[in-house]
């Protein structure tokens, strides 16, 4: 961790960058967001962070985070949008492709609140993993927000965003449109007389939650983003002041409050049901699949944590080895 502090010694004595930055007269610490790419004071935090990503978590990237019991891991979340998968760049689609299964889910809310609708399909991975299965991944090909602001009175005209639903069903063909059964039979009626009246062989019904049901679904979500099998296109037109994607920052903000999965109301964000999309659509592609893995370990139990722990270690031994020194790339050893 690195901060400004007061000292006598004037800067045009200090024989490193690093040193003429310590001795700048400041009152009060400073952190600089880890980027590789960005000032040299954000490159030496990225420099850290790669050396020892848990610790820097825990004592450094913790200004930066939503709240102190984030229920997804911020590196799992960050692979999410990584833009290459499957040997292509993932990107906003506009329309499906006949080899997928697509899915279309919604989360309606009250006529003052956010409205999210989020299109994705399952595809193979491409290879087996260590323990020699071959899982199913989410691909996430479209999602938005509608938010009251967007519309002229102030309030969600909902007979615009049904048009839009019913032009990504034209689109992509899903073989079902589900939504969260708050506030949705209107909805339902409407795009199951839309499917029934264009000849799609698509089923529109609700999605009836349940606590131990929203749970168990959660931790399917965990389960999938920890082992790497749930990838999205980066939103770069659709970004917070904290310059993440609108989906990422809503990934980042879930907690888990006294063993409940709690998606708290932002202003920004509204209750953050973008994120509710993201896990009906992972089970309703992949399903449960951490049972494989507990099948093949013979365990009855496994720790999501141990899974991300498993994933990112050998990257993490490998970082390393490579730099002795988080201030290498700097040229001076500390």
């Amino acid at each position: 961790m690195y901060w400004k502090v007061i000292d006598e010694a004037p800067a045009e004595q200090a024989d490193t960058k690093l040193q003429a930055y310590r001795w700048d007269p400041f009152s009060q610490p400073i952190m600089y967001r880890p980027d590789a790419n960005g000032c040299i004071e954000e490159r030496i935090m990225a420099a850290e962070e790669r050396s020892d990503p848990t610790t820097f978590r825990v004592e450094s990237r913790a200004q930066f985070v939503e709240g102190i019991n984030t229920y997804f891991e911020h590196d799992a979340v960050e692979n999410v949008f990584k833009p290459f998968w499957n040997d292509r760049v993932l990107t906003k689609e506009s329309a499906g492709r006949v080899a997928y299964d697509y899915k279309i889910h919604c989360d309606p809310a009250l006529v003052n609140d956010m409205f999210s609708v989020m299109v994705a399909h399952a595809e193979d991975a491409p290879e087996d993993d260590n323990f020699g299965i071959r899982y199913k991944h989410l691909v996430i090909d479209y999602y938005t927000v509608y938010k009251p602001q967007d519309f002229a009175d102030g309030h969600i005209q909902y007979e615009a965003v049904l048009a839009d639903i019913e032009r990504l069903m034209t689109a992509f063909r899903p073989t079902s449109v589900t939504c969260d059964q708050f506030n949705s039979a209107f909805i339902v009626q409407t795009l199951q007389k839309y499917a029934a009246n264009n000849g799609m062989s698509c089923q529109v019904y609700e999605e009836t939650a349940t606590g131990a049901k929203n749970f168990k679904m959660y931790e399917n979500l965990k389960f999938s983003i920890n082992t790497g099998l749930v990838h999205s296109y980066y939103d770069s037109m659709n970004k917070n002041e904290n310059w993440r994607c609108l989906l990422q920052a809503m990934l980042e903000q879930v907690q888990l409050v006294n063993g409940r999965v709690d998606k708290p109301r932002s202003k920004e964000f509204g209750h953050l049901d973008l994120v509710d999309c993201v896990a009906v659509l992972c089970m309703q592609l992949l399903g449960d699949q951490s049972s494989m893995r507990r099948e093949l370990l013979n365990s009855a139990f496994i720790d999501n944590s141990s899974v991300l722990q498993e994933r990112f270690q050998s990257a993490r031994l490998s970082n390393w080895q490579n730099m002795n020194s988080p201030m290498s790339e700097f040229g001076r050893r500390y």
